[in-house]
């Protein structure tokens, strides 16, 4: 097996050899722009670090550096590159002594594929003290949760045919081969005899021959479990290079009814609201919350500015002004009904007073008191015309009930008030509601996003959830 820690340790000092080699050379500095100008022209040939221009000297290339989908195998004689390094969809294997100071994109390039088989091959090492101790085995008495959900995904894989099941007879050739492996390599390594040496490394191979026939592609301790978690379910990948991409998450019953809620309550941040109905939406706003906002977006608009929200018919008396009225008109009455009593009064002097002269002046005393009652009258009945309301200012019952109004309206569509008057719904969110609703209508087919469905299996009494999320 390689050792890792030193062939690490041996490209460290090789970089730091380079390093000090070029500290007594002169680099050719150039623009990356320029640069990838030079190698477009150039057909993109590798050998376009060799130009006669760059004097022999080591390239360093300043800015980021873009060669993408290039069919160059090495970077030449590009010493340093201060920025980032693209070479997605290249065939380059290794980058060699050059140095980058910023960032490397390396997708579909056999560097990556080599970073992805290195890192897949250290995980397996983890793994390693696992398979030894067989910690993964059903009727392990210490067996662990982490370790049951591994059990429960890679029974859901052979039932879904990601990996071939094995028969019972098929297991019992496994484990018998495995038995026997353990044993060879035990005497392989105790072993002084050569020739034996040499018929134990024959077996060993023809084992691992058969193993490999037998087995499936990977088996339940190639499963890893991934640092992070999908919102709270433990997560595996494959450690098998054509699958690394594939990820199981799985968990109880409660743990996946908690999930889908935190996934829920960050899908507004996430994704947004636009794809749902309105009327979905509308449903989950916090309608306190709404009615208060609403209810202060107008309160001062109304009060500061009336003339946009009330017309003199909508403007009415006070209190004060409603009782002067009624004082007033009573008033009116009273006097009405002196004036009739007085009318009534001269026309019974033609009956009382015979003589001219005395039936003159008692005419003309009465006149003069109906007179001044209808000159009192008609100066109430003045001031009453004049009693208007005061459209200055609105009353505070004009102002709540122009809010009142507002808020009705704006109640019969929400979602649609908030866009109007530029407001970002997920203020208005209830968070709890939202991610109940959308539970309960999705399922917690909403975490998935691969295919939106899930399976379960039973490990040892334990109903186990598990969905391929990525």
């Amino acid at each position: 097996m390689i050792n890792r820690k030193l062939l690490l340790e041996k490209q460290v000092l090789n970089s730091l050899k380079y390093l000090n080699e070029q500290e007594s050379e002169d680099y050719y500095e150039i623009n990356a722009k320029e640069f990838e100008e030079l190698f477009e022209l150039s057909g993109k040939h590798p050998n376009v670090t060799k130009l006669k221009k760059f004097q022999g000297k080591p390239l360093l290339i300043k800015g980021n550096l873009d060669l993408r989908g290039a069919k160059i195998n090495n970077l030449g004689k590009i010493a340093k590159v201060v920025g980032n390094l693209d070479i997605s969809s290249t065939n380059i294997e290794s980058l060699g002594n050059t140095i980058i100071t910023g960032h490397i994109w390396d997708s579909n390039t056999p560097l990556r594929k080599k970073k992805d088989m290195e890192e897949i091959q250290e995980k397996k090492d983890n793994m390693s003290e696992d398979r030894i101790n067989k910690t993964r085995e059903v009727d392990n008495p210490t067996i662990d949760d982490v370790d049951l959900k591994a059990i429960a995904v890679y029974k859901i894989l052979q039932s879904d045919g990601e990996v071939n099941k094995t028969d019972e007879e098929i297991e019992e050739k496994i484990k018998s081969l495995e038995l026997e492996l353990e044993e060879l390599n035990k005497k392989y390594d105790e072993s002084d005899n050569s020739e034996e040496y040499g018929k134990i490394y024959d077996r060993i191979l023809e084992i691992e021959e058969e193993l490999g026939d037998l087995k499936p592609e990977f088996d339940v301790y190639d499963l890893y479990e991934k640092r992070y978690t999908h919102y709270g379910l433990t997560t595996f990948e494959i450690l098998e290079y054509s699958r690394r991409d594939k990820e199981y998450a799985v968990g109880t019953e409660e743990e996946m009814d908690k999930a889908a809620m935190e996934y829920a309550k960050s899908y507004i941040d996430d994704v947004g609201l636009d794809g749902f109905n309105p009327g979905f939406v509308d449903d989950c706003i916090n309608e306190r919350y709404f009615e208060s906002y609403v209810r202060e977006f107008y309160e001062d608009d109304i009060r500061y500015n009336p003339e946009v929200y009330f017309n003199d018919e909508d403007y009415s008396l006070t209190s004060e002004q409603e009782e002067r009225i009624e004082e007033l008109q009573k008033y009116v009455e009273t006097l009405e009904e002196f004036i009739s009593d007085k009318e009534d009064e001269q026309s019974e002097l033609d009956n009382e007073i015979e003589e001219p002269e005395d039936y003159k002046t008692a005419y003309e005393e009465i006149q003069k008191l109906i007179d001044d009652a209808t000159t009192k009258k008609e100066t109430a009945e003045e001031e009453i015309e004049g009693i208007k309301p005061d459209t200055d200012e609105p009353t505070e019952e004009m102002i709540e009930d122009a809010l009142d109004s507002r808020i009705s309206d704006a109640n019969d569509d929400k979602v649609r008030w908030i866009k109007e008057h530029g407001g970002d719904i997920r203020d208005f969110i209830d968070n709890d509601e939202f991610a109940n609703k959308l539970v309960q209508s999705d399922g917690w087919g909403i975490m998935n996003s691969y295919d939106g469905g899930y399976d379960y299996v039973r490990i040892e009494g334990n109903l186990f959830y598990v969905m391929r999320v990525n």
